[in-house]
């Protein structure tokens, strides 16, 4: 398992070429096992912005589910 421990915004996970997930959320664990090899290379590219959050649980839930915003957050 690769656990990426807590991670504020999106990332995308990459295991040698192989696309594993890209999660919207902390705390998130990766099965590996069929994607390692001898020699690894990890990728994990994390974005910078806080509305990737939002957007990610609209998208996931069809509403805000793991982040707390101060005012209404619409959907277009």
């Amino acid at each position: 398992m690769l656990d990426l421990g807590k991670v504020g915004v999106t990332a995308s996970v990459q295991l040698n070429g192989k696309l594993l997930n890209t999660i919207w959320y902390a705390k998130r664990k990766f099965e590996v096992s069929a994607f390692i090899k001898e020699d690894n290379t990890l990728q994990v590219t994390v974005g910078k912005k806080y509305r990737n959050r939002i957007t990610g649980d609209f998208v996931e839930f069809g509403k805000l589910n793991n982040v707390w915003a101060t005012s209404t957050v619409q959907e277009y």
